[in-house]
């Protein structure tokens, strides 16, 4: 009983491991490696555990090499093997690179794509060490079915593609009034952080904003300065539009290195196979990375892997 028990444990923590690696989405980069010369770029680092033991090193001894060409190093047969075991990823997994704006799925082989210790793109002092690189794939491949704005791509590295192809939708928000809101908005629950918000910050409500897609009614609420020139809260509520119940709700702020993106820059539905629709697109990080919130408030966001050095 006790080694049935043991062995039930074990699978259970082999699947843990499986859902937080699907749950790992990253960014897709144009670095340069030269004057003149840009690669494509996925940076793995935020889920590679370096170690300075000189047989568990993520890069090659830089002794002997000098400070132009050890900016950018291609990384080989034991540094490889080791990247690999220690990340879960596999030769026969592949990378997908999804651009959710143009629904485009793109997927390269593993075992073909170079793994490369890029120095960071905020620099470093010469001699370098191992945490000045980040660490990841170089993809040489032009791309040019999404050109080089990667600002709407994914990436994910596994055995099969974790994006539902099809099912996100730009955010087109309309100007609507007051009365215009449904009365689960009008009149509903607010969040108990929207109140201390409009109390310590002395906002008053600004504009109303209302879209409709795939079953659900978005509504955003700007909140301002008491003279009503800047916006210093949004508050998004979506609406089940069967029911008419508020299935989600989240204050929207700024703070010292998170900013407000564009208002058309949101994205609402099904991103990823076997979860719920999501939500993002509401703001710009500096000194972290940006989260996708699930419809299903139970779920907890989705980090982006972004490699933020700051």
């Amino acid at each position: 009983m006790k080694l049935k028990i043991t062995f039930i444990l074990f699978l259970l923590s082999l699947n843990l491991k499986t859902v937080a690696q699907n749950s790992s989405l990253f960014e897709l980069q144009s670095y340069q490696k030269k004057e003149n010369d840009h690669v494509n770029f996925v940076s793995l680092s935020d889920i590679y555990s370096l170690s300075e033991h000189k047989d568990s090193t993520a890069i090659p001894s830089l002794k002997g090499k000098t400070e132009s060409n050890s900016k950018y190093l291609k990384l080989e047969s034991k540094f490889r093997k080791r990247f690999l075991n220690k990340t879960k990823i596999a030769e026969t997994d592949k990378l997908f690179i999804y651009d959710y704006s143009k629904d485009i799925l793109l997927s390269f082989p593993v075992k073909s794509l170079d793994l490369v210790a890029c120095l960071n793109v905020y620099g470093a002092e010469w001699p370098y060490n191992q945490n000045d690189f980040m660490i990841g794939f170089e993809i040489d491949d032009k791309l040019a079915s999404i050109k080089d704005n990667f600002s709407t791509v994914f990436v994910y590295a596994g055995k099969e593609s974790p994006f539902s192809k099809g099912e996100i939708k730009k955010i087109i928000w309309k100007k609507i009034t007051a009365k215009d809101l449904p009365v689960s908005v009008a009149k509903g629950k607010k969040l108990n952080e929207l109140n201390q918000f409009v109390k310590t910050s002395k906002s008053k409500p600004g504009q109303f904003f209302e879209f409709k897609t795939n079953g659900y009614q978005c509504y955003l609420q700007e909140y301002t300065d008491s003279k009503g020139k800047t916006i210093q809260g949004k508050y998004l509520t979506v609406v089940n539009e069967a029911n008419k119940k508020v299935i989600f709700q989240k204050l929207f702020t700024e703070s010292e290195g998170v900013s407000f993106a564009p208002i058309d820059n949101q994205w609402i539905g099904k991103l990823l196979n076997d979860k719920t629709p999501v939500v993002f697109g509401f703001q710009y990080f500096s000194f972290g990375c940006e989260e996708i919130n699930f419809l299903q408030q139970s779920e907890k966001p989705v980090y982006i892997n972004c490699d933020n050095r700051h």
